[in-house]
This record gives structure tokens, C-alpha cells and sequence, in this order.
């Protein structure tokens, strides 16, 4: 498959998303797919001066288990804006 747009790495750049220390979340280890997605219903917000309007984004996320972080990420971002939002996992749990 060949990549139509270039794709610029930065490592020094900061999430875009996270989470408030205002917003604590109960562990997730013992929720099925809905309490999971109760627990990160408005648990992130979007950092000032991010510049996401009509970005396509991607998502690295250790280990997928429900989708409902990711989720939950993808949500913020598209009512900010991105075009796009996709995830890249590395393990699935």
C-alpha cells in the first residue's frame, strides 16, 4: 500500500488529549463494555492550542480491550474538529 499524503513525526509533541485531574476515573480492569464506557463518558478534554480542525489523526493505544478509551479519545477530537480519527493498538487484552 502506498501512503497518498507524507506524515510528519515530532517527538517532542505533547498529547493532544488527556485528562483532566478534575475528571478521576474508577479502574477499568473488573467493567464489561458498558461500565467502561459509563466510567470515560467526558473523561478527556482537548489541551489549549491544539490545532485538530481538519486533521486525520491516529490514536496508539498499548493494549485494546473494549475500544472504550480509544473511543472516548476519537469522540473529543471529532467534535473539535478532525477530519478523521483512527486507532493503532499494539496488543489486543
Amino acid at each position: 500500500m502506498v501512503a497518498e499524503r507524507s506524515v510528519t513525526t515530532t517527538r517532542s509533541l505533547p498529547p493532544t488529549v488527556y485528562r483532566p485531574a478534575s475528571r478521576n476515573t474508577l479502574t477499568q480492569t473488573q467493567f464489561d463494555r458498558s461500565e467502561r464506557m459509563r466510567n470515560l463518558r467526558n473523561a478527556f478534554a482537548l489541551r489549549k492550542n491544539s490545532a485538530v480542525v481538519g486533521k486525520n489523526l491516529v490514536l496508539l493505544d498499548d493494549v485494546l480491550t473494549t475500544g472504550s478509551t480509544l473511543h472516548e479519545c476519537a469522540v473529543v477530537l471529532r467534535k473539535a474538529g478532525a477530519e478523521s480519527v483512527r486507532a493503532i493498538t499494539v496488543a489486543r487484552g
